[in-house]
């Protein structure tokens, strides 16, 4: 299972962020994590293309108020349009898969992850000559930080193998 941000998908699918949350409180499949202001949204890549696919299909016997039946055969023709436009990308080698990026981004993120946890070892002594071991664990506040910052900006642990992600969260 692969899963997006809302403002990755929304990037993905050609929306704004404003649009996916309706789609969101129609019925668009999600996952949840956490409560208020602190909560998180990841919407599953595939159940989400099928759930857009029937909506756009049923279009006609679920028209939001206020829409016609025309403007709902244009944005079918636009979605249809998007989704050639994609594979057209895909096939052409424009576009790869999730399923096939993520291994790259995890293994350079773990990557990433572990030099940035040899920072401290390496440079104590020469950042704190008088006291290595205060040095070192200033060092290792300052990974932990950036490790946290680069999690939030990745839109969470999922782009860490489990193990790292739940060591770096201790």
């Amino acid at each position: 299972m692969s899963f997006l941000s809302l403002a990755a998908f929304a990037r993905v699918t050609g929306r704004t962020k404003s649009e996916v949350e309706t789609l969101l409180n129609v019925g668009l499949p999600s996952t949840t994590t956490g409560t208020g202001r602190g909560s998180t949204t990841k919407i599953e890549i595939e159940a989400a293309l099928k759930w857009l696919t029937a909506r756009a299909l049923d279009a006609p016997a679920a028209l939001p108020e206020g829409v016609s039946l025309e403007q709902a055969k244009t944005a079918l023709a636009l979605a249809q349009a998007r989704i050639a436009e994609l594979r057209f990308k895909q096939m052409s080698g424009d576009l790869i898969s999730i399923d096939e990026f993520m291994p790259v981004v995890e293994r350079a993120v773990a990557a990433a992850r572990a030099r940035l946890l040899a920072v401290p070892t390496k440079l104590a002594p020469i950042v704190s000559p008088a006291d290595p071991v205060r040095g070192q664990r200033i060092l290792e506040g300052a990974m932990q930080e950036v490790l946290a910052e680069l999690r939030t900006m990745l839109d969470g642990p999922d782009l860490m193998p489990p193990d790292q992600a739940e060591a770096d969260a201790a």
